[in-house]
């Protein structure tokens, strides 16, 4: 920051509280930059006496870490911790203790650690259960019905891109979405799951096309190749 969000003005080093920080030198604005540290909430996953690891779309293949996320406004750390949980790996997770809270200097950020353990996890035997991921646990009537035109037995609640990795993956077999985001919210996990073999369409089967005038997305369904 370079410049006073307040009045304009351009910042310039001062020495408070021990440190040298940038603030505004207007004796009637006086505006300080603090730099405070954003709080990142972080959970190690135990199930079934082992630790759950996971992995950024974006990270080499052999890069794994916990799973954290932002404190959101109104939220406890430990409330943020296992929202996180249930929204990454979708899981309900229980928690242990606290471990600590750890300066991450590079991005600013105070990382809030906590232990958390979750149920043994089922692996699907059935290989003709379908299984879908879902943006909310609140199933409304139009897309209930494409569930049982698929036969789907069971869905998990996820939100973010992760739906396009996990789908491409073969973790889960697919999802179904109103028309709610825009081509820029898709467009790179479209392009890695159909990479993967799988597909994008509308309720009615049409292959999604980008550059609209508006660039909302349409109506949604993402299949994994296991069910084409």
């Amino acid at each position: 920051m370079n410049f006073c969000p307040n009045c304009g003005k351009r910042l310039g080093a001062l020495f408070l509280s021990g440190k040298e920080r940038m603030a505004c030198h207007d004796i009637q604005c006086g505006f300080v930059n603090w730099t405070n540290p954003i709080p990142v909430a972080a959970a190690i996953v135990e199930c079934s006496g082992s630790v759950l690891l996971v992995q950024n779309v974006g990270w080499p293949s052999t890069w794994y870490g916990l799973v954290t996320g932002f404190v959101e406004s109104g939220e406890m750390p430990e409330e943020a911790v296992v929202r996180e949980v249930k929204e990454e790996i979708g899981l309900d997770a229980e928690m242990q203790s606290f471990i600590g809270m750890y300066e991450f200097h590079r991005k600013n950020e105070l990382i809030i650690a906590y232990h958390v353990t979750v149920p043994t996890l089922e692996y699907n035997l059935d290989k003709n259960e379908i299984k879908f991921v879902s943006y909310s646990d609140r199933i409304k009537p139009e897309i209930n019905e494409i569930y049982k035109k698929l036969n789907v037995k069971k869905y998990v609640r996820m939100k973010s891109s992760l739906k396009f990795c996990v789908i491409a993956a073969g973790e889960y077999d697919g999802y179904v979405a109103e028309p709610r985001a825009s081509e820029w919210d898709i467009a790179a996990g479209h392009a890695i799951l159909k990479h993967s073999g799988g597909s994008v369409t509308d309720f009615d089967g049409k292959e999604i096309l980008y550059g609209k005038k508006d660039f909302k997305n349409p109506s949604l369904i993402l299949k994994s190749k296991n069910i084409q």
